[in-house]
């Protein structure tokens, strides 16, 4: 209850509380506003991030897998060409190609989306 009893008419009262009653009600406050802005940056950063969009082929080789490679948002494209034969294509959360980690025939830029791969981590 934020109100307390005023002890001579045993009304309660909202507005003018004593020091420890006062000391309560912000600390309840705070609490709320600590947990409300953790959620809210929480589903920023969750829910709301972008990620590299795996483009369906490249150059006759099948998309067969989309995984997030690390922490730091890079996702890992992975294409069939034949049996056995893939294609590993790196990109950032820009879409941009790492080409220092992909095959060789991974398109320089992809597109971006929201609908990242998060729960999938590469094996």
């Amino acid at each position: 209850m934020l109100g307390y009893k005023n002890p001579s008419t045993n009304h309660l009262l909202l507005s003018n509380p004593p020091p420890a009653i006062r000391l309560l009600i912000m600390r309840a406050f705070l609490t709320l506003l600590v947990a409300i802005t953790s959620l809210s940056t929480y589903t920023h950063v969750g829910v709301y991030a972008t990620c590299a969009s795996c483009p369906n082929s490249i150059g006759g080789a099948r998309l067969n897998e989309a995984c997030r490679a690390s922490a730091n948002a890079i996702t890992r494209c992975r294409y069939t060409k034949k049996p056995g034969s893939f294609i590993y294509c790196y990109y950032d959360q820009n879409g941009a190609l790492d080409s220092s980690r992909s095959t060789t025939g991974c398109k320089g830029t992809t597109p971006t989306t929201s609908n990242c791969p998060t729960s999938k981590k590469c094996g």
